[in-house]
């Protein structure tokens, strides 16, 4: 009840979705870190492409849930945030970040280089004791201290700064049409299982910049119309 009223009130936004599916879960870090990690919900899963093949697909268990599972039920010494810092680096820094870094530098012919995540380093740190990374007024903590005396107070000690690609921009723009073709009747609307008016109520969402779709719902899928029509794959 509490999870239906948090989607009627927050009119199916990004937030009110994801803390609707946390109401539902069983509250574990196995159950509770991929949701706030998704880019669909339930009820968008089952818009686009129906409650019956996602329920048949939910049969099979989510691969990232088990995973985590295994993780926690393996090192039940550890404290949440050690586990919390297994799941980032296991699921979206390994599947999305490291994945995205890679080839946008090879795209380019350039080596990327990441030292923070030798293995010795990260098993060290993760196994830290939780205590030792509170934040408490500064962010993180361990980062912070360990590179004292090392770079100036001006660069340590900056305010966070988020990193974001101008999608939103470059959709509403000069990739529109790019874009509605892929999302449109010769693209992704046309193929089965896909249902074309969750598609358009998606897409529409997005340009009326009404707070309910970020830019990384539909361009997900107009990569994947992209891919299937580069490769020759039918639905």
């Amino acid at each position: 009840m509490a999870a239906a009223a948090v989607r009627t009130l927050g009119r199916d936004s990004v937030a009110s979705a994801k803390a609707a599916a946390l109401l539902e879960s069983d509250g574990s870090l196995a159950q509770t870190f991929p949701v706030m990690r998704q880019l669909f919900s339930s009820p968008e899963r089952d818009a686009l492409l129906g409650a019956e093949i996602v329920a048949a697909s939910a049969r099979h268990g989510d691969p990232y849930v088990a995973l985590l599972e295994g993780a926690v039920e393996r090192h039940a010494d550890l404290g949440l945030m050690s586990l919390v810092s297994y799941a980032e680096a296991r699921t979206y820094m390994h599947d999305v970040l490291l994945r995205d870094t890679d080839q946008m530098s090879m795209r380019h012919g350039l080596e990327v280089r990441v030292p923070l995540l030798d293995h010795r380093l990260v098993e060290y740190v993760v196994g830290l004791p939780d205590a030792l990374k509170q934040a408490g007024d500064v962010p993180k903590r361990l980062l912070v201290e360990s590179l004292g005396g090392r770079l100036p107070e001006a660069c340590v000690k900056r305010p966070k700064r988020g990193f974001v690609l101008p999608f939103d921009l470059w959709m509403r723009g000069d990739l529109r049409p790019f874009c509605e073709h892929h999302l449109g009747s010769s693209g992704l609307a046309a193929r089965a299982p896909f249902h074309a008016p969750a598609i358009a109520r998606l897409w529409a969402s997005f340009l009326a910049n009404d707070g309910r779709t970020t830019w990384s719902r539909p361009w997900t899928l107009v990569a994947l119309n992209a891919w299937m029509e580069r490769s020759g794959v039918a639905a």
